[in-house]
Formats: structure tokens, sequence, C-alpha cells
């Protein structure tokens, strides 16, 4: 009969349980934070034994490099290490983070489509009904996630301020945003008569409107307003960051705006 035998537990874990912990009570979102600990148990997996206090940069380039990661991906697990090194310098767990020193490669930056305020315009034109004007109004005044504006409550929204209470904001954070005088003026005709704990956007049986179906009405829009780009929320949110920088509102204002934990490039 074959006997089990304990393998010895890494004592490295209980640090990175400690760092994961430190992202929870600063309000990361759990997919985030589940990046930056899927990076760490990697690269300790990959060099069992090694104490923390032994990496040099030289075993996270390798290791990195190894992996054959895009750009892009090597660039996001290198930031996810480097935090994690960089919680054990300021715990005096290690002397130096062993990431300082390695490169970024090059990344070859993409140039995204955003509305436009023609194209707004036009996007509004090509609605078929109130609540898609509001759909499209909202999102390019506001820069809203999508996720955060399924989630809006008529009661959240202050129309004498004209703000928005962003309640469902990334990482659990609330923020307020402001909208213009139009904006306001679909939004007390949009909602009109309606009760203050009704969604914004009401689907069925009183549930909020899914992202999916949100989704859904923005392409259908788009392709009636023949866009030579196809429609996102997202795309809306790209839309809002470069109308602030047109009219020239600082970075550090539309970084709060849009909800951005970072200042935006």
């Amino acid at each position: 009969m074959a006997v089990a035998v304990a393998l010895p537990r890494d004592a490295r874990l209980d640090l990175l349980g400690e760092f994961t912990e430190r992202l929870n009570h600063l309000n990361f979102a759990p997919s985030t934070i589940a990046s930056y600990r899927s990076a760490a148990q990697r690269l300790l997996a990959a060099h069992p034994g090694l104490a923390l206090a032994d990496f040099t940069s030289d075993h996270v380039e390798q290791y990195l490099t190894a992996k054959n990661l895009s750009p892009v991906t090597f660039s996001t697990a290198l930031e996810n290490l480097r935090s994690f090194f960089k919680f054990l310098v300021d715990r005096k767990q290690v002397a130096a983070n062993p990431c300082a020193g390695i490169a970024k490669p090059k990344v070859h930056l993409r140039t995204r489509p955003a509305p436009s305020e023609a194209e707004v315009e036009t996007l509004l034109q090509a609605c078929r009904t109130l609540e898609e004007q509001t759909l499209v109004e909202v999102f390019f005044r506001t820069g809203l996630r999508i996720s955060e504006l399924r989630s809006v409550r008529l009661q959240d929204v202050d129309m004498d301020k004209r703000l928005i209470h962003v309640t469902a904001g990334k990482g659990g954070k609330e923020r307020m945003v402001p909208f213009l005088p139009r904006t306001l003026a679909l939004l007390q005709l949009f909602t009109a008569g309606r009760e203050p704990e009704d969604w914004l956007f009401i689907g069925r049986r009183g549930r909020p409107r899914n992202d999916r179906t949100l989704e859904k009405m923005l392409h259908r829009i788009g392709e009636k307003a023949h866009l030579p780009y196809r429609l996102t929320a997202h795309l809306f949110r790209h839309g809002f960051i470069k109308h602030c920088k047109t009219h020239d509102v600082p970075v550090e204002v539309t970084a709060r705006l849009v909800g951005h934990a970072r200042e935006l490039a």
C-alpha cells in the first residue's frame, strides 16, 4: 500500500497571500487580483525552493522570455510581478526589486476608433426609440462603462445638479459624473412618470437591461448609421476621453470622470 508523502509547505505563498489581501483591501477588482496572484504563483512554481530574496532580474526575464508571450502580455506580466516584488521591498522581505531593470518590449500602438460629435448626431438620428437615443447620449456624454450604466437607478440621477452617482465602479469605487443640459432633456423625457428605484435602462420583469442587450442595441444603431466600425460601449469611452482632450479638460480630471485608477496617457 502506497504511503502518501506530505509535500513541504511553500512559505513564499504566505507572503503572496498577504499581497493579494492588500490588493483586496485597496478595492482592486477580483479579476485584477487574480491576474496579479497568477503571475506570481507561476513564477514561484518555475523556481521551486528559490528564496524570494534570491530572485534576480535574470530569473524573471528568462522566465518571461521562455513563455514566448506577446509584447502586451509580457508587459502585463512584468508589471504584475513588479508590483508583487515592490510589496516585498516595502515589507523589507527583499532588498531590491528584481523587475526594476527589465525593459518592456515595444508594442505597436493601435488607433482605436472613437465616435466623434458629428457621428453621434448621426447615431441619434438613426435611433428608433427614446431609449436608444438616451443610451447613445448618456454613453457619449459620461464615458460610463457598460457595467456601470446598467447598474444606474433613477435615484442615482440628480436632475437638479446634473450628476449621475456611479455605485458600481471598477474595484467597488463610487464617483459622481456630470452631464450636459442636452443630456438632461433626454433623461427627463425618458424617465418621466417612473419610480426612483427603477433601473435607468429597465428590461423584463423590472430587471436592468443586461450587457448583451445593450451592446446589441449599439451594434444595430451603428449599422443603421453606416459607421465604418462596429459600435460598442467601450468605444464611447474612447470618444468621451478624446472629446475631453479636445476641449482641454485636464488629464487628471478626465481620469477621475471615467473612473481610472491611474492618469490617462
